[in-house]
């Protein structure tokens, strides 16, 4: 189960550092459909937009999947999709095999 998890955090590493390079400015004032996708499964930005404009786009309510995941399975995103999560346990991981050289 580890290693699942370990390949998924850096699938959704790869995938967050390929939607990053896809955001340069081209120019429009519109973000592109694979940067949009992961921004409107994004509960925060749901709210924010009800609460900003007082109605949110139909593709806002994938959210309320991840909303979802969360109450059923716990903090899934955190261990599994997040890239920050994954980029932390990476510099862990550098922090451990420092720690373990330095004479005890």
């Amino acid at each position: 189960m580890k290693r699942l998890r370990l390949v998924s955090q850096g699938l959704f590493l790869m995938l967050f550092i390929f939607l990053f390079l896809q955001t340069e400015s081209k120019g429009l004032d519109e973000l592109g459909y694979p940067v949009r996708l992961l921004l409107d499964f994004d509960p925060l930005i749901l709210i924010t937009t009800l609460f900003a404009a007082n109605t949110a786009a139909v593709a806002f309510y994938l959210s309320l999947v991840m909303i979802t995941i969360t109450v059923i399975f716990g903090r899934v995103f955190c261990g599994w999709a997040c890239p920050l999560g994954t980029l932390h346990n990476i510099v862990g991981l550098f922090q451990k095999g420092a720690l373990s050289d330095s004479p005890g």
